[in-house]
This record gives C-alpha cells, structure tokens and sequence, in this order.
C-alpha cells in the first residue's frame, strides 16, 4: 500500500521553518497535500508560514524530544485536520565551534549537548513514530513515514561524534521499522543527504547545544556552494510515492561509504574460537528481511 497518490492527503513535517523541512512542506503542498508544518521555534514558524503563503499549511509549535508535546499535537491535528498519511520527521541539530577553535573531540562534549543532540535527532524520530504509527495501523490505509539521517548516519569522521552517532542510530532505527511495518502495508524512507545549504547550527545557537556565535562543523551546515534543499526535497518526493528505502541525494559520497564497507568487511578473520559458528537460527534472526538477495 505504498502512498502513491499524495494529492488530498495530510502530511506532518518537523523542523519545517527552514532548509530541508521548509523545501519539503513546499514540495509537499505543490503535490496537493494538506501540510501540518511543526517547528519549535514559534517565530521561525510564523516567517515560514507568510513565506508559503498557502491555506495548505498548518502551523503548530513543537519540541520533538518531548512525549507530551507530540500526542497534544497529534491529538489536535487528528480532531481538527484528520489522519495524517505521512509523517516527515526531519528536525535536527549539530554543535558547532567557536571561531578559530577547532570542533569539540567526541569525550570533550559536555554530556548535557550530547543528550540534548541525541534527544532532537534521534528520540525526537521515534516518539513521531510512536505517536503516529499506531494510527496509521489501525486505519490500514497507504501511509508512509520519512526519517531524515544524513550521510553521517553512514560515515564517521572527527569532529562529529554526537551527530554521527545520532544519525547511525537513525539509520538502524528506520531499517529496523521499515521491515517490521511490511507486514501493515506502511512504506518507510531514510533520507540521508550530504552538503545542503541549510542555516543547520541555527537550531544549536537558540536552544543552547552550542556556543555564540558558531562555525558550522557538520556536512549539512550553510554554504551557498551546497546543494539547495529544493532539490534534496523533490528527491524525496520521488522517494515516497516509489517507496524506495535508501534515499541518497549525493552519490559522490557512494565511494567513501564503499571505503568504510571495504575497511569492515576486511577485519574480518578468522573466529576468536577455531571451529565455532553461531548457529543457523541465530544467523537468519540477524538478517534483515529488507536485505536478503532476491
């Protein structure tokens, strides 16, 4: 049952007062969805709002890392604008340096900003599912969910650690429920860009992850050379209505990810005890149904 017809429909995207979000919920409603545009920061809202300039869209306020804040907007959302059909959880955060310093080394970050980047870009993903997906369940029509991650959900290098972290852990998180939601008819992508000009640290200054001012330190910071968010969206868009799982934006980066995937696959020898194999039960439990040849 992918989500092949969006006109009519409701989506509900995070972070959407900016960059990737703010490219998608205009995508979005150019296909004729009905957008619910969440965000937490009110006035940002407000601007991207008048920006769009659309009866389509629906602004609401709301922390993404908060349980609370997610069933009092969804409530709302369902009692006055009705089921949502897809859920885009997009909103995200890095931390930055201070100029002329260099990016915090991953032990040097205080554990309240590695928490607080971990909350946003990793717990903020679930608890969308968590209050939309049972939902979408029980009415058993098309519905799909897009989870931004980010080439960094794939590569690690220094100077990232809380957002490389965070978004591995939102790559593993939406394969893990994509091949659990097959079985409900519920398609599942992961966007994983690499450079976008998005104003990405601005979230970090307001809500205290990162210092005044910053520097962007993160591969999908603003930079006018980067490639532009409307075009991340419109392959997402694609995405969707294909039902593809993976969706790359950049594929320059496939040769770096080959390179890590070389690297592992290479320390692999012999077992630490000669003779052992896991057994077969246990191999096939580990195997991604999403993976398997054929």
């Amino acid at each position: 049952m992918a989500l092949q017809e969006l006109r009519g429909r409701t989506a509900l995207v995070t972070g959407g007062a900016r960059g990737i979000g703010l490219a998608l919920t205009s995508a979005l409603r150019a296909e004729g969805m009905r957008v619910v545009v969440t965000d937490q920061d009110e006035q940002a809202l407000a601007d991207a709002v008048r920006e769009l300039g659309s009866d389509d869209v629906l602004p609401r306020v709301l922390d993404v890392s908060s349980p609370e804040a997610w069933e009092e907007v969804v409530d709302e959302v369902w009692r006055q604008v009705g089921p949502v059909d897809l859920l885009v959880n997009n909103a995200g955060m890095g931390v930055g340096a201070a100029p002329g310093t260099s990016p915090p080394r991953v032990w040097e970050l205080p554990v309240e900003k590695f928490r607080q980047v971990v909350d946003v870009n990793l717990v903020g993903t679930l608890l969308g599912m968590r209050a939309l997906l049972p939902r979408m369940i029980a009415r058993g029509t098309p519905a799909h969910v897009v989870n931004v991650a980010s080439m960094a959900g794939f590569l690690a290098p220094p100077g990232l650690g809380a957002y490389a972290a965070s978004k591995f852990a939102v790559v593993a998180l939406s394969e893990v429920a994509a091949a659990e939601l097959q079985e409900h008819g519920i398609g599942l992508s992961v966007v994983s860009p690499g450079g976008v000009a998005t104003p990405f640290n601005e979230s970090a200054r307001r809500f205290g992850s990162s210092p005044q001012p910053t520097r962007p330190t993160d591969p999908a910071a603003t930079d006018a050379r980067k490639m532009a968010p409307a075009s991340v969206a419109d392959r997402v868009v694609r995405a969707i209505v294909a039902g593809d799982l993976h969706v790359f934006s950049h594929p320059e980066y496939a040769p770096l990810v080959a390179e890590r995937q070389a690297a592992i696959a290479a320390a692999f020898g012999t077992s630490a005890e000669p003779g052992y194999r896991d057994p077969e039960d246990l191999l096939s439990r580990s195997r991604s149904p999403l993976h398997r040849p054929g």
